[in-house]
């Protein structure tokens, strides 16, 4: 276990459902989850919070 923060989380940035940008809320303000060693064990983890079964598929985005 990476460690334990009691926080919100929400999916952002799309017009889909079950898609989008992962957010975080601590201390009552939202920010985005870096990908940066973020694998399948985090997204079941983000899912099971955002109330999903399972994962679908983790897509990574890389800048140029």
């Amino acid at each position: 276990m990476r460690g334990f923060v009691d926080a919100d989380v929400r999916l952002a940035g799309s017009e889909v459902p079950h898609e989008g940008r992962l957010e975080v809320k601590v201390a009552g303000i939202w920010g985005t989850v870096c990908d940066d060693h973020f694998d399948d064990v985090d997204a079941g983890v983000a899912c099971s919070m955002l109330g999903f079964g399972y994962v679908l598929s983790v897509p990574m985005f890389f800048a140029l």
